[in-house]
């Protein structure tokens, strides 16, 4: 490759850094608007911390048996109005 040619390829590479890229507050800044803001990423549900707690899917065996003393009751409830 030429020396000619070289430089060139330099010079369209430098100008398609400038044309993607300002520098605001000494900082590279993207002007692709397809990408998120910082704000549209902190703001998206999946980055958010998660609620202690909320997701809680374990229980005591006094609340397993709470539950199923209630549904037998209701169980027994509806075999009795049935029969009725």
């Amino acid at each position: 490759m030429g020396f000619f040619l070289r430089v060139h390829k330099l010079i369209e590479a430098v100008e398609g850094y400038k044309s993607c890229y300002s520098m605001e507050g000494g900082a590279p800044v993207t002007n692709n608007q397809s990408e998120p803001t910082k704000a549209d990423v902190q703001a998206t549900e999946l980055n958010k911390m998660p609620v202690p707690g909320k997701n809680d899917t374990e229980f005591s065996a006094e609340e397993a048996a709470e539950v199923f003393e209630q549904n037998q009751s209701s169980a027994n409830r509806t075999i009795e109005n049935k029969q009725q």
